[in-house]
């Protein structure tokens, strides 16, 4: 996860991180969609100076992917030496939302929120003829 936030260095390629003032991580009873970390955590820095915050937040996460993938298959006999293969593949097959990252600029109205989700459930049929 990285924060970032104005340069106020006024160095060419300095900055762009934010102030970090506390630990920002929240504990997961504590965590929403409209508020994944402490965003009181974190300020602009100062003018022409550098912020004290790292490129990236390594104890803050995103949510991570939970999905369930099934997959059935049936081969059927047909003669000797033809074999047809039908199949169902599943991905996401509960249909979970996996959100997105949460906002990471300082100076958004969504900082720290979660504002994307993907994931939709796929179905992929298919048949196989083997001779």
């Amino acid at each position: 996860m990285v924060i970032t936030a104005p340069s106020n260095t006024r160095l060419p390629g300095v900055g762009g991180y934010a102030d970090r003032l506390r630990p920002a991580k929240l504990p997961k009873e504590q965590r929403t969609l409209d508020r994944w970390f402490d965003t009181a955590a974190y300020a602009v820095p100062a003018l022409y100076t550098f912020p004290n915050g790292s490129r990236t937040e390594p104890n803050i996460r995103t949510p991570g992917m939970k999905t369930f993938d099934i997959g059935l298959s049936r081969i059927q006999k047909i003669g000797e030496r033809v074999r047809v293969q039908f199949r169902a593949e599943f991905f996401n097959a509960f249909n979970t939302p996996q959100f997105g990252a949460p906002q990471g600029s300082v100076t958004s109205t969504d900082f720290g929120r979660i504002t994307s989700a993907s994931g939709e459930r796929n179905i992929q049929l298919g048949i196989r003829l083997s001779y």
